[in-house]
C-alpha cells in the first residue's frame, strides 16, 4: 500500500489507520450533525430543552465508536512494537481539542444547511479535499513544506499529528505548532457556539 502511494513512512499501515480514525470521527460528526436540526425537529417542537444538547449527544455517540477504533489501534501497535506509551498522557488533550473543534464545525454546518440546499454536496467535496490535505495518508511535513500557510487554514493537520504523537510516539509537533492548534480549536468552538445561538431559531423556522 505504501509503495502504491509512493510514501516512505515507517509502520505505514498503523500510521494510516491512526489518521483515518481521526478523520472518520470528524467526517461522521459533521456530515451527520448537518442534518440534526431536521432530524430532531419533532423533538424540538415538542419538548423545551437546550437545543445544543442534541449535538453533544451526537458527538458522544460517535466518540464511543472512535474509542473502539483507537483501542484497536493501540492493541495492534502494542503487538507490532510500534506503541511505546511514552506520550500517552497527551491523548486526553488531543481528544479534547478534536472534540471541541469538531463540535464547532458541526454547529456551523447545521444552522447553515437549511439555507443552502447543496451544502451537503459541497461539504462532501470539502471532506474529500480535506482527506488528502490533512496528512491522513501523506506525512504532514510534506504538505506543510509545500504549502506552509495551510496549518492556519486546516487545523485537522495539527490535530491528526498530535493524536499520532500521543498514540504512536511520533516526534512532538512542537510547542509553537501546538499553540496554533489550541488557538484554532478555541476560535472554531467559540465561533460555532456564537453562530448557533444567533442562527438556530431562524434555521428552525426555515425548516
Amino acid at each position: 500500500f505504501s509503495l502504491f502511494f509512493k510514501v516512505e513512512q515507517d509502520n505505514f499501515g498503523i500510521y494510516l489507520f491512526s489518521g483515518v480514525i481521526v478523520w472518520s470521527f470528524f467526517t461522521e460528526a459533521t456530515s451527520g450533525g448537518m442534518r440534526l436540526l431536521k432530524r430532531k425537529l419533532y423533538l424540538i417542537e415538542s419538548i423545551p430543552f437546550q437545543w445544543i444538547d442534541i449535538y453533544y449527544s451526537n458527538m458522544l455517540s460517535i466518540l464511543f465508536g472512535f474509542f473502539f477504533n483507537a483501542s484497536a489501534l493501540i492493541i495492534i501497535g502494542i503487538f507490532s512494537g510500534v506503541f511505546s506509551g511514552i506520550h500517552l498522557f497527551l491523548l486526553p488533550i488531543a481528544l479534547a481539542m478534536l472534540f471541541l473543534f469538531t463540535m464547532g464545525i458541526q454547529l456551523v454546518v447545521s444552522v447553515v444547511f437549511p439555507f443552502v440546499e447543496d451544502l451537503d454536496h459541497l461539504w462532501d467535496m470539502a471532506l474529500l479535499l480535506g482527506f488528502w490535505g490533512s496528512g491522513v495518508v501523506v506525512n504532514s511535513d510534506i504538505i506543510i513544506q509545500a504549502v506552509p500557510w495551510i496549518i492556519y487554514l486546516n487545523p485537522m493537520i495539527g490535530l491528526i499529528e498530535f493524536f499520532r504523537n500521543a498514540i504512536m510516539g511520533t516526534p512532538f509537533i512542537g510547542y509553537d505548532f501546538l499553540m496554533i492548534i489550541v488557538f484554532q480549536t478555541a476560535i472554531y468552538f467559540g465561533l460555532g457556539i456564537f453562530i448557533f445561538k444567533r442562527m438556530s431559531i431562524k434555521a428552525i423556522e426555515k425548516l
